[in-house]
């Protein structure tokens, strides 16, 4: 696999307390055991196969996710952390977060492989602390921002779920948000369209219209999943906006995370064949969520990839085979690193 690769979205799941959690509801759930068994990680505890052994569980997954990033032909990884759902103190909301990985957990992560991992911040602009938080991953020098608004439960457009008296306030500190992270030549990596790997609590503060506050700002942002879309079609609509929206902001770039799949493929599919989209691309490999083989088969057999592709057991050489057949170049695997020089 030739040229440098670098992948601007790959998850950390944290399963202790000290870096973060995930909720009883989710963790138990099929989607996180077929996240966990696509990595070859069994859940379970050993000596009770009704019980999962945290402690156990949090190192191996930490362990995969090393083992599959120093083996794999990526020449750098982002690893994501993700904030949480706050309450209208501006305090975690335990109860409605399913997933919360700290920032200091990725940044101690990356210290294992600090060759490869670059590490990502995650900020809820909701939370009470966030200038103090949003300064200290400036003093880092971190440079990607990861946000997940419909499950985080905020607007990227400055509305939120608050009452009256907190609108005014919170529109004013979002834009100050946006102001420091333009400043500090941050990209703001943010979900864009449906979710189907974590439970949502807001569906409308995922779409692309959503992000014309921060892009009026000059904010660099990286819209993930191709801009999202609609599962199994690609709608002449929603593709459209993402050109004129390309046409008007040099500061939008697209993700492929998760395009491995069936549901996504057509997005895929029209991005890739669309010339303007097609310049915007990066390279995300969504990692863990599992690569679907069977829908790109005939791709990956036109390309001369088929052989490689069955002999190929990471999941992240697994899946850039399949964006490489679906007509990712050497530039689209590349493009991430302007992310970084904002």
């Amino acid at each position: 696999m030739a040229g440098n690769i670098i992948d601007v979205h790959c998850h950390l799941f944290a399963f202790d307390l000290k870096d973060g959690f995930v909720n009883t509801q989710f963790i138990r759930s099929l989607r996180m055991n077929s996240y966990l068994k696509g990595i070859g990680v069994d859940p379970y505890d050993l000596n009770d196969p009704y019980f999962y052994n945290i402690e156990r569980l949090h190192e191996e997954y930490r362990n995969a996710m090393l083992r599959h990033i120093e083996e794999s032909a990526l020449s750098h990884v982002v690893v994501l952390p993700f904030d949480g759902v706050y309450d209208l103190d501006g305090k975690l909301d335990k109860t409605h977060t399913s997933l919360y990985v700290s920032n200091d957990a990725v940044w101690e992560l990356h210290r294992l492989s600090p060759d490869k991992i670059i590490p990502a911040a995650s900020i809820n602009p909701v939370r009470a602390d966030w200038r103090e938080e949003l300064a200290k991953c400036i003093e880092r020098g971190i440079k990607i921002m990861k946000w997940l608004p419909s499950v985080m439960s905020f607007s990227p457009d400055g509305g939120a779920y608050f009452p009256v008296r907190r609108v005014e306030e919170y529109s004013s500190h979002i834009n100050e948000f946006y102001d420091l992270t333009r400043d500090a030549g941050i990209t703001i990596l943010t979900h864009v369209g449906f979710e189907f790997a974590l439970p949502v609590l807001k569906r409308l503060y995922a779409r692309l219209e959503r992000l014309g506050l921060p892009l009026s700002k000059n904010v660099s942002l990286c819209a993930a999943h191709l801009a999202g879309g609609t599962p199994y079609v690609n709608r002449s609509g929603q593709f459209n906006l993402m050109k004129i929206m390309v046409k008007a902001r040099a500061n939008l770039y697209f993700d492929t995370a998760g395009m491995s799949s069936v549901h996504r493929k057509a997005r895929l599919k029209a991005s890739l064949a669309d010339e303007i989209i097609h310049s915007r691309i990066v390279y995300g490999s969504d990692y863990p969520i599992r690569v679907s083989s069977r829908p790109f088969l005939t791709e990956l057999k036109a390309a001369g990839l088929l052989e490689e592709f069955r002999d190929t057991k990471n999941p992240f050489d697994r899946d850039i085979l399949i964006k490489r057949a679906m007509g990712m170049n050497n530039d689209d695997f590349a493009r991430g690193y302007e992310l970084m020089n904002q």
